[in-house]
Formats: structure tokens, C-alpha cells, sequence
């Protein structure tokens, strides 16, 4: 037994009703009446016996001597449906008909027409990230999608890879998409072939290319051949790799491909094969120099030296050459844990891919941004400087004290590397008032000013000073900062606004009048969302340009009446950052902070509540 969400959704309006009429239940679950009545054939027909009655003179009403009827409200045993399943299920019917009948495919599906209309609306977004010329259009009530059977195929793979995030590249999961494939048969193949091959596809690849494969041999079978692929130049070694996982397709699986789908076959071995040049390394290895020369000026992070990240990027660019000119999807499962845990080096890795659409005259989905963050973080000894925490210890007792304050500062603030500058003791302490540290740590108070912030702990160093100190490295005592970042006037509580386009135009306007920026700005964070949307999740969006443009820093903030559709995640929470040229590392630590912060989405719906800056902000500092 099998239910979707809202299949019971529907039996549970009968727990505390004995009778409903169709208008009830359509209201109660935000559908039509037409919808109700499918909704309700269905149910009935997965049992014997029916489990609704109609009367029609009373409505509808459970069939109470159903011998099954105690178990439907036992949630253990619903297997509930995602909709993000059902939406690419409704894709897959869209993309394998020439054109398909809205309302029919309304009511096969059981959705209301507003929510297919939001649906199509969605798929259109993701789409054109891609290709921006392809949209899902209705036309006298006919859904049609004008493009070749090649990018149907690659919509179709980046929906299933990208949008179904709870199967967790389990293949097996994705088995109800296909009538006619065996994906673990298909699974086990690829992954003989790679060893035998030797190609040394990573599981993330092999999941990908299973998908690409299931695809292929589907719709084939379903009459749906590729016909496009006119005077395609194909690599040699592809050619005979395609021809080899042939073979093992027909001995194995007994299928039959025509001629041009051996050739997409070539095209998708063809992103496994290093092309590499001495012309195509020398083009690449100027242009990383030129971006990282161009990172290090705006963002002061200096990679120009560091050839290991240089040659991933180089490897990464080789290889992406081949993916752009064969249409393939380079998945990256952990895109969202990169955008939430490095912001900030996720933006300069959204910087470096600007710089690569340019130079291939492409459009690159985040996956490949999120893979250049990862090449960021193999170099982490120069980011991770921004987790150094520089400390002074004082203390009465002596080295042995001293010791023990390290040791268990180190112990418990795993997160930083504790660098200890100086350890002085009582009679030598003031010889800290000059220096400027993260933080000086004294066993005893002192009698005189510093330029650093003081701790006063207990001589052991309690759990309940470990926690304190945290905090106050944590913050990096810049709560009492936040004024120069947020203005009252930027701060809007309940704004009625229905799109990001709307959001961003409007809080652009008023750092316009601010005098934070100028009238280009606009522009530039638009642009900055078409590479890559500002949205983490949790309902919140940080706007901003990818290079630093503004006249000064600052942050303007939208609280939303409603929530509106960002891309493809919802946002009630707008955070528009203004950024000037200027070097401030407040101002990235305060990025961070936020990021993190909204991580929690309980620490966003408190946020959502302040209907002045002051609340907000002792609401974010306290969290923090």
C-alpha cells in the first residue's frame, strides 16, 4: 500500500467528521471537486473493498467496518510522496510527448491548474539557467516544449540528479522513472566497464552516467531516437570506448541502438578522455594567472603562488572543456553544505566561474562553481589564517598553569588554531597593553587599559569559561559594530513585494538614496543572480554584485508579507549586501555570521518577527 502525501491529507479531513461533501474536501486540501473525486477512485482502488462511501444525499464518508482502516491513520505505514518525485514525473510526461493536454495532465497527476501552473513556472526557471532560449510555453491548452531530443535528454538527467535530494545517489531509488530499464543492471555494467577500462569515474560520475544511460536506452524504446547530430566530430578513443560499452549493452542487456545514438554514446565517453594540449595548457595557465591576479585585487586572497590550486583549476578547466561541447551535467551532492558552511569562499568561487563563462562563452550550472569552491578549500592553509585566533595568556601560577590554559583551549575550540603570541605573569603582564590580539585571557584582573579585549576566568579554566571564550572568538566583539553596517533607514518590515526582481529593485533604489552606490548597481547584482541565486535556504537571500562596486559598505534588510519564489526556493528574508572596494574583514566576518545564523531556520522565523532594526539586531547578536 502506497499513499501520497495528499491522499492522506484527504483521509485525515475524516478524523474528526463522519461526513464531508466534495466542496469540504476540495477547500480543506486546496484542490477542485474534480480533483477530490480522482483523488478519491484512486484510494479506492488500491483495496478490495472501497474505503470511501458516497451517499448522495450526505456526501462522502469512511467505510468504518474496512478492515484496513485502523492502519491509514497509523503514519508508520504511509509511505508519504515527495512532490519534487511528482514534479519530475510530470516532466518526464512533458518531455517525452510532442505536446501534451494541460488539463489532462492536471487531473493525472491530481493538481489543482494554480499549482501546475507554478510548476511549469519552476521548471521554466531552472531550464533557462541553462538554455535561455527553451521554455515550457501553453498554447490554446497545450503544453509544448520547442527543442531537439538531445536537450530533452539533458533536462530530464539534471532534474532527476539536481531536484530529488532525498534519494542520496541510492540508483535503485530512482527505479519508478523507468518502464523499460534495469538500473542495477545498468549500475553494475558501468561500474565493470570503468574498472576494466580504467577511466577512474568517481561515484558521483558513475551515478551520473548510469542516469545518462537509463535515459538513452528509455527513450529509445519508447520511439524517442536522437535525429540531430549532423557532422559531429567525435574523439577516437571515445569512438572505440562507446563501441565497447556497446557490445557489453547488447550481450547484456540485448538492446539495439541506431547509428546517431552511438554517436551521443561517443559524445558522453568523450567528457571521461583527458584532452590535453601544450597549446590548451599554456592558453589555460595564462588565463588562471590573469583571474587570480584579479582575485587577489578584490577580495585580497592571494592564490597566485599556490601551484596546487593551480593545477586543479587547470585539470578542472581541461575537463570542462570537454563537458560544454558534449551538453554534460557535472553533479555536485554537496553543493548546499558548501554554500552554507564557505560563503565566502563560495563567492569568490562565483567570481572565478564569471570569469570562465566569459572565456568559454558558456553558462555553468553551480554544480561546477561548487567544485571550484572545493579547489579553494584544498588550499585552506591561506584561508584558514581567518581562523587563527591569536591569544595572550596571563597567568599567577606560573608555566605549569600556562600549559594547561593551552592545552585545553586548543582541546575545546577545535574550530580555530589557537596561536599562543605571548605568556606573562603577573609581574610582567603589562606588557600586553600595546598589542593587539583576538583576545587576552588573565587567571586575575588587571588595573590597565589595552587594545585588546579581556577575559578574566577562573584558575582552571571552567567548562562554563570555555564556552564564554567561544563566544567572544566567535563574534570577534563585533556585535558593538553593527551599527556601521545596518542603517534604520534601510530596514523594511512587511514589505509587499512578489518577485526578487521587485525586491532587488526596490532595495537597490533606497541604497541608491543613500548614497550607497549608484545607479548601475542594480544591474550587477541581477547579473550576480543570473550566475548563481543568493538564496541558501531556510527562507533568506543575500543580493549582492560579484565584485565589489559600491561607494561604502552597508546592508539593507526586506521583511517580506508574503513569501516569494526565489528561483527555486522559497524567501521571505532579503538581505541586500552593499560592498565598497575597500578591505574590511568585519564586514566578511558579518557575512559569515549571517550565514550561519540563518543555517538554523528557527534562528530566521525569530528574525521575521523584529519589526525594527533594534530587535533584529539583538536578536542576531544574541544568536551569534
Amino acid at each position: 500500500m502506497k499513499l501520497t502525501k495528499r491522499q492522506n491529507q484527504l483521509l485525515q479531513c475524516f478524523a474528526n467528521h463522519d461526513t464531508l461533501t466534495s466542496y469540504q474536501l476540495s477547500t480543506n486540501l486546496s484542490v477542485s471537486s474534480r480533483t477530490v473525486r480522482n483523488e478519491i477512485k484512486v484510494i479506492n482502488e488500491m483495496f478490495e473493498q472501497p474505503i470511501i462511501l458516497m451517499s448522495k444525499s450526505k456526501g462522502y464518508q469512511l467505510n468504518l467496518n474496512h478492515p484496513q482502516l485502523s492502519q491509514l491513520f497509523n503514519c508508520e505505514n504511509i509511505d508519504f510522496e515527495n512532490d519534487n518525485i511528482r514534479n519530475t514525473q510530470i516532466l518526464k510526461t512533458i518531455l517525452t510527448q510532442d505536446n501534451v493536454n494541460y488539463y489532462d495532465l492536471a487531473d493525472e497527476f491530481f493538481i489543482s491548474e494554480s499549482t501546475l501552473d507554478k510548476v511549469i513556472q519552476y521548471f521554466n526557471a531552472i531550464i533557462q539557467k541553462r538554455y535561455p532560449d527553451i521554455a515550457i510555453q501553453r498554447k490554446n491548452n497545450i503544453l509544448l516544449l520547442s527543442t531537439d531530443e538531445s536537450i530533452r535528454r539533458d533536462i530530464f538527467s539534471y532534474f532527476l540528479v539536481q531536484e530529488i535530494h532525498d534519494f542520496n545517489f541510492e540508483i535503485n531509488n530512482y527505479a519508478s522513472f523507468f518502464t523499460t530499464c534495469d538500473l542495477s543492471a545498468i549500475k553494475k555494467i558501468v561500474v565493470d566497464f570503468d574498472n576494466r577500462q580504467h577511466l577512474g569515474m568517481r561515484d558521483f560520475e558513475i551515478f551520473s552516467f548510469v542516469l545518462h544511460i537509463a535515459i538513452m536506452l528509455e527513450r529509445v524504446n519508447k520511439g524517442r531516437e536522437i535525429n540531430d547530430i549532423e557532422d559531429v566530430q567525435t574523439d577516437p578513443k571515445a569512438d572505440y570506448l562507446a563501441n565497447k560499452f556497446y557490445e557489453v549493452l547488447q550481450n547484456e542487456l540485448k538492446v539495439t541502438l541506431p547509428n546517431k545514438e552511438l554517436i551521443q554514446l561517443s559524445l558522453l565517453f568523450s567528457c571521461k578522455i583527458s584532452k590535453i594540449s601544450i597549446d590548451n595548457v599554456r592558453q589555460y595557465n595564462k588565463f588562471i594567472d590573469q583571474v587570480l591576479l584579479s582575485v587577489n585585487e578584490i577580495y585580497n586572497f592571494n592564490l597566485t603562488e599556490n601551484t596546487r590550486f593551480k593545477d586543479n583549476l587547470l585539470v578542472h578547466l581541461l575537463g570542462l572543456e570537454s563537458r560544454i561541447k558534449t551538453n554534460s551535467f557535472l553533479t555536485n551532492p554537496l553543493i548546499k553544505d558548501i554554500k552554507r558552511h564557505f560563503p565566502l569562499l563560495y563567492d569568490i568561487s562565483v567570481y572565478i566561474t564569471k570569469q570562465i563563462q566569459d572565456y568559454f562563452h558558456c553558462i555553468l550550472l553551480e554544480d561546477e562553481i561548487g567544485y571550484i569552491t572545493l579547489h579553494l578549500m584544498n588550499a585552506i592553509e591561506h584561508y584558514q589564517e581567518k581562523y587563527t585566533k591569536r591569544i595572550i595568556l596571563i597567568s599567577a601560577l606560573g608555566r605549569s598553569e600556562l600549559t594547561y590554559m593551552k592545552n585545553s583551549l586548543t582541546s575545546y575550540l577545535t574550530q580555530f588554531t589557537i596561536e599562543v603570541v605571548k605568556s606573562l605573569t603577573l609581574f610582567d603582564a603589562n606588557q600586553c597593553q600595546n598589542d593587539e590580539v583576538d583576545l587576552i585571557i588573565t587567571t586575575f584582573p588587571i588595573n590597565f587599559k589595552t587594545k585588546s579585549p579581556v577575559y578574566t576566568c577562573s584558575k582552571l579554566l571552567s567548562d562554563s569559561d570555555l564556552k564564554k571564550i567561544n563566544q567572544l572568538l566567535s563574534s570577534d566583539n563585533q556585535n558593538n559594530e553593527l551599527d556601521k553596517f545596518f542603517d534604520p533607514d534601510l530596514y523594511f518590515y512587511n514589505l509587499d513585494l512578489t518577485s526578487e526582481e521587485e525586491v532587488i529593485h526596490f532595495l537597490c533604489q533606497k541604497l541608491m538614496e543613500k548614497g550607497y552606490c549608484d545607479e548601475t548597481f542594480e544591474t550587477k547584482v541581477l547579473n550576480r543572480e543570473s550566475i548563481a541565486p543568493t538564496t541558501y535556504g531556510n527562507l533568506f537571500a543575500i543580493p549582492h554584485p560579484i565584485e565589489k562596486c559600491a561607494f561604502r559598505n552597508g546592508i539593507a534588510v526586506a521583511i517580506l508579507k508574503n513569501s516569494i519564489q526565489w528561483q527555486s526556493q522559497k524567501t521571505k528574508l532579503v538581505l541586500l549586501f552593499s560592498l565598497s572596494p575597500k578591505k574590511d574583514k568585519a564586514f566578511d566576518d558579518i557575512f559569515e555570521k549571517l550565514v550561519n545564523l540563518l543555517d538554523d531556520i528557527h534562528n530566521v522565523k525569530e528574525l521575521l518577527k523584529q519589526q525594527n532594526l533594534t530587535d533584529f539586531l539583538k536578536v542576531f547578536t544574541n544568536e551569534s
